[in-house]
């Protein structure tokens, strides 16, 4: 029973009853299906198998599958058969080939791979992308994610700050240095040093928006992450009036 993977022969069992024993099985392969004579304990029975269509397990008509250059055809069919349990046996399923995968400067290798006329469980034809394994290796390195970031924006969107009518100097397009002092003191407080009073007044303003609660800045500092500061400062948070919003002359 050499055609068959042992994995085939062990759901044949499951089928039988049992304790039952297979001493022999005759295949004949069809098209689209396979007739099995098994011998069971010294008797005979007949079972008709349809085969699996390649274009079923892989609707998209193609897999891509990662190896190593210098393997041969056969070592990547066989890969494919364990990766997708397919259970194929070597020149039963398909046939083996010894050329060797040669990758260029792509690093994509296309191989069509054919279930054989003898496999007794599949038909058909899948297109398998080879992958260069050497462009997908990755030195084993942890990777630091830094999270000052994220916890600068909670510290700063926990509190509102009162300006005192003081939050953005006469022309609107910097803060204030008492103002900027009051956000540096409050992530001092929390840890935060990194970024100084100097690098909140001389950041980039680059919005200001207000919901008729609060208001909320959206700084650029000299050297930090983008800051979001909500405020409240005597008039200073009101909602700008949009030419959206005035009636048509």
């Amino acid at each position: 029973m050499n055609e068959f993977h042992p994995r085939v022969i062990n759901q044949l069992l499951q089928q039988l009853p049992m304790g039952t024993a297979i001493t022999r099985v005759d295949a004949l392969s069809n098209p689209t299906s396979t007739t099995l004579n098994l011998y069971t304990d010294g008797a005979k029975s007949q079972m008709v198998v349809p085969k699996l269509a390649l274009s079923e397990r892989f609707p998209s008509g193609e897999v891509h599958l990662i190896v190593e250059e210098g393997q041969t055809v056969n070592e990547v069919v066989d890969l494919l058969s364990q990766k997708y349990d397919l259970f194929w046996v070597q020149n039963v399923d398909y046939h083996a080939s010894d050329d060797l995968v040669v990758f260029d400067e792509t690093g994509e290798v296309p191989l069509l791979v054919k279930a054989a006329d003898t496999s007794p469980l599949w038909y058909g034809e899948v297109n398998v992308i080879l992958l260069d394994k050497a462009a997908y290796d990755r030195p084993a390195e942890a990777v630091v994610v830094p999270l000052d970031t994220v916890r600068i924006q909670m510290a700063l969107t926990s509190v509102i700050f009162q300006g005192d009518g003081k939050v953005f100097n006469k022309t609107r397009t910097k803060l204030t240095a008492g103002f900027c002092k009051k956000v540096y003191t409050h992530l001092k407080d929390r840890g935060f040093t990194g970024i100084g009073p100097d690098d909140l007044g001389n950041g980039e303003l680059i919005d200001n928006v207000a919901d008729g609660f609060s208001g909320m800045i959206v700084l650029k500092p000299v050297k930090g992450p983008h800051l979001f500061i909500r405020f409240r400062s005597k008039g200073e948070d009101l909602v700008p009036s949009s030419p959206g919003d005035e009636d048509p002359v």
